[in-house]
């Protein structure tokens, strides 16, 4: 550190620490106001077809969550919502690891089916 009994090396210092956080607050509130214009471009684009296409994609996630078993369902939900590990939700449910994995992957394989569409439930 810079002491203050050498004024101009202390004084250069400080400018240097201000320009960088100058330069800093700056990126932060570009990336703010990218971020910002982005969500208003998705917002423009929302139409009364996109909504409609959503609300059936909700109703035929809420289907497939409800067709499966309730195990399976906790384990998915406690995966993707929630982000635990498949090692927290064995401890949290009491089941082995290996069983977390399958209601894991049987609510993604009804997930990709979706994606395939109806018939392929």
């Amino acid at each position: 550190m810079v002491s203050p009994d050498d004024p101009r090396n202390y004084l250069v210092t400080i400018a240097r620490r201000l320009l960088v956080d100058d330069v800093r607050r700056r990126n932060i509130e570009r990336a703010v106001l990218d971020v910002v214009a982005s969500h208003q471009q998705q917002i423009e684009h929302i139409t009364p077809e996109r909504i409609t296409a959503a609300v059936m994609l909700l109703d035929s996630l809420m289907a497939i969550l409800d067709g499966l078993p309730k195990p399976a369902r906790t384990a998915f939900l406690l995966r993707t919502l929630e982000g635990l590990t498949q090692q927290d939700i064995a401890d949290r449910m009491g089941i082995s690891l290996r069983t977390v994995k399958r209601h894991i992957a049987m609510g993604l394989a009804r997930c990709f089916a979706l994606e395939e569409g109806p018939a392929s439930l």
